[in-house]
């Protein structure tokens, strides 16, 4: 129906049209995708507190069905002869049906990427889709209040716990640490004073300069998620300013490759997707630069896969080149991506640059499942915790994270 066949109709049918519009729009605005097959009362999509257990993307909390299928994932469902089937609700009054090329079918299960799955009808509407055997919730503490601001801070602070732990807490200082504060705090303000790409960079350079009289000591891949933060929903941003800041003190294709990578990575860990499409954004973001560096993401992916041990992988990815740094971290995040602190201990226990590929495990995986994940101690422990803090606050505000308390009071508007 146009606007134009409006004129003639009923006012009260008229503003529950004109509403619906509203939340179309708001949603289409925000790209409100909830990945879910059923109504969630109290589901929002910055509360990512459940994970598919198919694909380990993050998914809307629900309480009632905490290790639902994502919406994702259902769309690969076949039956036992390997044709498409899909589920819905019977009918306005309930009930579940199946159908399989268009005709219907007496079937409850499915199979997706050859697991079991059972699907029923959900509460308040729509069908959920579980994993067959699997009915104790999930007491991972990472799904527990698993907000956007508890991702952020998540992953400024898991990187400095990764950094300290990296250094098993004998330096002086967490040197990794601060140059990413450095690098934040001056996008942060670039981005205040409405600063393009060069003039920022300027104003990095001299921030690096005063924070370091020899900042090439200090490599610039650690230094990279900041941009992921900051940049969170513009790619080619990104993309520009991962790189832009690797140039200032490191030119060559692999550290230009790593930091794109985690810059990438860290927008794609925040945003809660799944750990293979995370891999694929590291990979894809790196290839751009250098095709080895790509490579060996890729391969480290396939090790933590294939089950192969730390003990030879992380032997072999050592971290103190920027292209094997980001690798072994993306061996162990996909290892323990929901474990912080299984995470955390493997990457600083590594026999070569610990810290680095510590610093990166932690904030991948700090941005995946925030601060709720990480153990209060070490919250409690890390050097400057309260102020790194304050700039995950300010980076939220600052950033042009959507205020969803704002966009869903919209949308309850728009539905009344």
């Amino acid at each position: 129906m146009t606007d134009a066949d409006d004129s003639g109709l009923d006012p009260h049918v008229r503003r529950i049209i004109e509403g619906a519009r509203r939340a179309d729009e708001i949603r289409s605005k925000y790209r409100i995708d909830m990945k879910m097959t059923f109504f969630g009362p109290g589901s929002r999509p910055d509360d990512l507190g459940n994970v598919c257990p198919i694909c380990l993307a993050r998914t809307p909390t629900s309480e009632r069905y905490p290790d639902y299928v994502c919406e994702s994932c259902t769309g690969r469902a076949v039956d036992e002869t390997g044709r498409r089937i899909v589920f819905g609700n019977a009918g306005i009054s309930g009930g579940i049906v199946a159908r399989v090329d268009g005709e219907k079918r007496d079937a409850s299960t499915c199979l997706i990427d050859g697991r079991q799955v059972v699907v029923h009808e959900a509460r308040f509407g729509g069908v959920v889709y579980a994993l067959a055997g699997v009915h104790a919730p999930n007491a991972d503490p990472s799904r527990r209040g698993n907000h956007l601001a508890e991702r952020v801070t998540g992953a400024v602070l898991g990187a400095a716990i990764g950094d300290a732990m990296g250094r098993k807490r004998v330096a002086p200082y967490t040197d990794d640490t601060e140059l990413a504060e450095v690098v934040l705090t001056s996008l942060l303000d670039a981005r205040l004073a409405g600063e393009a790409l060069d003039p920022a960079m300027t104003r990095l350079a001299r921030a690096i300069v005063k924070w370091s009289e020899s900042p090439q000591g200090s490599g610039s891949v650690m230094r990279a998620y900041p941009v992921g933060l900051v940049f969170h929903s513009d790619a080619e941003a990104r993309e520009a300013w991962a790189v832009a800041q690797s140039q200032l003190t490191h030119r060559a294709p692999i550290a230009l490759a790593a930091s794109s990578a985690m810059a990438h990575g860290t927008a794609s860990a925040l945003a809660g997707d799944a750990v293979r499409d995370t891999v694929d954004v590291l990979v894809q973001s790196a290839a751009r630069h250098d095709v080895g560096t790509a490579d060996m993401i890729a391969r480290a992916a396939a090790a933590a896969h294939d089950g192969q041990a730390p003990e030879t992988v992380l032997e072999r990815l050592r971290g103190w080149a920027a292209h094997e740094a980001i690798a072994a971290a993306t061996y162990v995040y996909v290892r323990h991506p929901d474990e912080f602190r299984v995470a955390v201990l493997e990457a600083a226990n590594t026999p070569g640059d610990s810290d680095t590929i510590a610093t990166l495990v932690g904030a991948l995986v700090g941005a995946r499942c925030g601060t709720n994940a990480i153990p209060p101690e070490w919250l409690r422990d890390v050097e400057r915790a309260d102020a790194l803090a304050a700039l995950a606050t300010r980076t939220l505000r600052e950033s042009g994270y959507i205020d969803w308390d704002d966009v869903l009071a919209q949308l309850r508007a728009a539905d009344s």
